[in-house]
């Protein structure tokens, strides 16, 4: 259930940032670094997120930053949060153990980690979006809502990290707003009243809409295909149903085998009550090999729009100007 994610270019804008008298990036933190003419004593320090209140901790941030593997950036960073538990960069350090943690689908641990880091750092925005995937499948409804809300709100403000180019960048905006809305129409789902009504409950439309909303940002999003057919199905709606379920088969994926069973009990509904319509007609091959064809031009159009998205985020970078970051200073010394 885990093996959803989010690119590491998120995770980079939470560790690039952090420094020993520098402020992060846009948006990830305070914008004016503390005082930098440092007492001999760094308890004495504000505690500032996103800064190390002493060289030995930027040296020991340094060393989480220089890890070469996942698990070696978390294992440091684990000892960095119970070395200095009241730094300024605990948040981040705990945001590097989530997404360790998440990768490997430690998923209790995650979720401990990535909330003390999504308390403080508003644009973890992955770390939103994967709480949010997490509590809409365990039927944590509210959380779920709140925590892709954020991520949503939030994910347009987040900079785009040195070292990660455009493409890159706009794909893993893209699969982000996929996620987080598939959370957010998972959590209604598990919200519809069981009633003989339950059509017209709010719950429902809401759920299909972001659903579809998921959809268009990843058209191969083979969950949200499945869930969609389940919430078109609880709608009335056969040609909804069929279409999604079609499309959840077609994808092949983890989702494939139910959305088969799904489709093929509801086109048998579909040929007995509605021998007329367009849909009873048709084979179930027929229907996935449709959906197959269907999901190839909804990829097309997808690609289409993030290469416009490229583009106009290469003119913005182009017309910005570059901030230049003033040099670290060291304790005990006069700030620059």
């Amino acid at each position: 259930m885990l093996k959803r994610t989010i690119g590491v270019g998120f995770l980079v804008v939470l560790l690039v940032g952090a420094v020993w008298g520098e402020p992060l990036p846009r948006g990830a933190g305070p914008q004016e670094p503390p005082d930098t003419t440092r007492p001999d004593d760094p308890g004495s320090l504000p505690r500032m997120v996103g800064h190390a209140r002493s060289q030995e901790e930027w040296e020991a941030w340094r060393l989480v930053e220089q890890a070469e593997s996942p698990s070696e950036r978390a294992e440091l960073a684990g000892r960095f949060i119970e070395s200095y538990p009241q730094s300024g960069l605990v948040p981040n350090a705990h945001h590097a153990v989530a997404q360790h943690l998440y990768q490997v689908g430690d998923v209790d641990n995650f979720t401990a980690h990535a909330e003390n880091a999504v308390a403080e750092l508003p644009m973890a925005v992955d770390l939103l979006s994967q709480l949010a995937f997490i509590y809409a499948e365990r039927g944590r409804a509210d959380l779920a809502i709140d925590r892709a809300s954020r991520a949503l709100e939030n994910v347009e403000s987040v900079p785009v990290p040195p070292g990660v180019g455009p493409e890159a960048w706009i794909g893993q905006v893209f699969q982000l707003k996929a996620e987080a809305n598939y959370a957010l129409g998972r959590a209604h789902l598990s919200k519809i009243t069981r009633s003989e009504d339950r059509e017209e409950d709010p719950n429902l439309q809401k759920a299909i809409q972001f659903l579809e909303a998921a959809l268009r940002y990843d058209p191969r999003h083979d969950y949200a295909c499945f869930r969609l057919g389940y919430a078109e199905r609880n709608a009335n709606d056969a040609g909804g149903a069929l279409s999604a379920y079609a499309k959840a088969a077609a994808l092949g994926g983890v989702a494939a085998g139910p959305a088969q069973q799904q489709l093929d009990e509801v086109l048998a509904i579909v040929k007995q009550a509605m021998p007329d319509s367009e849909w009873a007609g048709k084979s179930s091959e027929e229907l996935v090999a449709e959906a197959g064809l269907k999901i190839q031009q909804e990829v097309a159009r997808v690609r289409a729009e993030q290469e416009r998205e490229v583009e106009l985020l290469r003119q913005r970078q182009l017309s910005e100007p570059q901030p230049s970051l003033p040099s670290p200073a060291v304790p005990g010394s006069p700030g620059r």
